[in-house]
Order: structure tokens, then C-alpha cells, then sequence
């Protein structure tokens, strides 16, 4: 499991993901949809995952 800062940090990143899907990118919106399944139980490799979609 994550930290609270880190969830915190990972609600974040998949706001600023939604907001780019729903304007830009309707590509992303599956892995959209599957990162914000996860946030409660987030692990690393979730916040990880969640990091590099938002780089992308």
C-alpha cells in the first residue's frame, strides 16, 4: 500500500488525466478508468503506472 501523501499525490495526477482525456485525449480513457478503480487500494506499481501515463 501507499502513503496517504502518495494517494493524495495519485488523486491528483488522475484528475489532471481526466481533464486532458475529456479534452484531448479519449484514448487514455481506459487506463483512466482502471487507475481511478484503484485509488483507495493503490500499490507502487499502481502510483508508478499512474506517473507514467501522465508523462505521456
Amino acid at each position: 500500500m501507499i502513503t496517504a501523501e502518495e494517494q493524495s499525490r495519485n488523486r491528483q495526477t488522475i484528475g489532471q488525466i481526466n481533464w486532458v482525456v475529456h479534452g484531448t485525449r479519449p484514448d487514455l480513457a481506459f487506463e483512466l478508468i482502471d487507475m481511478s478503480t484503484k485509488l483507495k487500494q493503490a500499490t507502487v506499481v499502481d502510483l508508478t503506472r499512474t506517473v507514467k501515463q501522465s508523462t505521456e
